[in-house]
């Protein structure tokens, strides 16, 4: 049978037997969760798990459960403890890749979820981390089914090949290990989140006026004026270029898409340093305004209220040129700000709360130039305005850093994943 590269030994220094390989069912036993809906949850009660959960609120161990219901359930079906979590359908097979390891019993288990009971020389802890790992990931790959909506069930999960330890206590170790450094993972991952938090504070309480720089001197800087939208901003030309004449090469002209600046760009984005989607045929924006250091540009659509946010371009060069492409409108200032106050002014809450009222749309949200004309900038003098930018943008830095951080030990457990399993 074939081991890992990474292997631990027992208390005693000798080695542990080689590692074998069964069949999932055979190794444990299935059954079904039962009907629980978000609108079942409340503040007191039986702790529950809804199967959606299992994407957004756990990884691979359940340390603790964050949802209870007061709702009777009539044949309700509780943990036992020592168990594995399965969604049953997910709209990607990427979600269906994985599983929760629950230690608890008592707790109600939610339709749509495969419960998968450990026999008792299979510790389930480590199972979890197994499933989770690019080899368990790669074998319930192969057992998805469906086209729009992507299922497994117990009948396909009882095919995959587990390959795990036959001593119990080699089990424990690795799952101890790997538990540990998650411990570590979820701290950086706190500090994170802490200083996200602080950020979100400091953009409050600076764009509210609650929060003032002084002049170097110690003096007290004017008031802040108040400027409509349209006296600061001309609109610039763009064209909607859609994700088939994109690509990642580097090519010469950049495409700021809408996508990207939901999810990938920062508020400041130095084009040199960000990878920015390319156009494939750079001919084609020939007809449509380069972008300038000190342009905004905004994403006019969302799936939720991220509609309306905006980043500050930087970086630009002659050598690197960029546009603005799909669901973006371009501004440019009619006179000079300081470099990084209009990214952080327009994505404080103090502006977002603006765009929200003007957004259209049900499902998908929207807001288009004439409305975002109406909307008010608050501008203090321009000395003021570098102090906050520069101010920010040093705990931008302390954020980043920390982001690195996390970023290495998340490859660093997937490296230890990748030698621990096999």
């Amino acid at each position: 049978m074939v081991n890992p590269k990474l292997r631990f030994k027992a208390d005693d220094g000798t080695e542990y037997t080689d590692w074998k390989q069964y069949k999932l069912g055979n190794l444990g036993s299935f059954k079904k969760g039962k009907g629980l809906s978000k609108d079942q949850l409340s503040e007191e009660g039986t702790p529950c798990i809804l199967y959606g959960q299992l994407y957004t609120d756990y990884n691979e161990v359940i340390k603790s459960v964050v949802s209870k219901t007061n709702a009777s359930l009539d044949n309700a079906v509780f943990s036992e403890g020592n168990e594995l979590l399965f969604p049953c359908s997910d709209v990607t097979p990427n979600g269906l890749a994985r599983t929760s390891y629950l230690s608890v019993s008592g707790v109600i288990l939610g339709g749509d979820i495969t419960i998968y009971k450990c026999n008792n020389d299979i510790n389930g802890k480590f199972l979890s981390y197994f499933i989770n790992s690019p080899f368990g990931k790669r074998k319930i790959y192969c057992i998805i089914q469906g086209s729009t909506v992507f299922h497994t069930s117990a009948s396909s999960l009882a095919k995959i090949n587990v390959t795990y330890p036959q001593s119990l206590e080699e089990q424990r170790k690795i799952a101890e290990f790997l538990s540990t450094f998650d411990s570590k993972v979820e701290a950086k991952e706190q500090q994170l989140e802490a200083l996200q938090e602080t950020k979100k504070g400091l953009l409050q309480q600076i764009f509210s006026q609650q929060l003032r720089f002084k002049a170097d001197d110690g003096t007290e800087f004017p008031e802040w004026e108040c400027c409509d939208f349209d006296s600061c901003f001309e609109f610039i030309s763009n064209k909607a270029f859609s994700r088939e004449f994109l690509c990642d090469d580097d090519t010469p002209v950049k495409c700021i898409h809408y996508g990207d600046i939901l999810i990938k760009y920062p508020t400041i984005t130095d084009i040199k340093k960000v990878r920015v989607t390319s156009l494939k045929c750079p001919e084609l924006a020939n007809c449509v305004s380069r972008l300038k250091d000190g342009d905004v540009v905004f994403a006019d659509t969302a799936e939720d209220y991220t509609a309306g946010k905006a980043i500050e371009i930087a970086g630009l060069s002659d050598n690197v040129e960029a546009i603005a492409g799909l669901h973006t409108f371009a501004c440019r200032p009619k006179y000079l700000f300081a470099t990084g106050y209009l990214g952080y002014f327009l994505n404080s809450s103090n502006y977002h709360k603006q765009i929200i009222p003007l957004l259209q749309g049900i499902k998908v949200y929207s807001i288009n130039k004439k409305a975002i004309k109406g909307t008010k900038i608050f501008v203090p003098c321009l000395e003021e305005q570098r102090k906050i930018a520069e101010f920010l943008g040093a705990f931008d830095e302390k954020i980043e850093v920390v982001k690195r951080q996390l970023e290495a030990l998340r490859d660093i457990k997937k490296g230890l994943l990748q030698q621990m399993f096999v």
